[in-house]
């Protein structure tokens, strides 16, 4: 089997399951509103380990062709998340 038919057919089978965990979810609501907190942080931090692992690596390789060093992507990167934390913080002040 080649790449191109392995990488169909694994799709279709991430598609399907995800269907049918979807459709299941939605069929009983009690675990839905359980599970969608954690469901909510897995996704969450599969996004921000996508960022870190692929995105911040070649932020630093080409920091220095746009006349910036690597202590400058540290300082954004650190400004970022403590300012996303600090607006996390803000809104889940006042959903209590």
């Amino acid at each position: 089997m080649t790449l191109f038919w392995q990488v169909i057919l694994f799709s279709l089978m991430g598609g399907i399951f995800s269907t049918i965990g979807g459709i299941v979810l939605l069929a009983r609501p009690d675990k839905l509103r359980k599970l969608s907190f954690w469901l909510l942080a897995f996704a969450a931090g599969t996004l921000l380990s996508v960022a870190f692992f692929d995105l911040l690596p070649e932020a630093f390789v080409n920091a220095d062709d746009g006349g910036y060093s690597s202590l400058n992507v540290l300082q954004a990167l650190f400004v970022g998340l403590v300012g996303l934390f600090v607006i996390e913080g803000f809104f889940s002040s006042l959903m209590l």
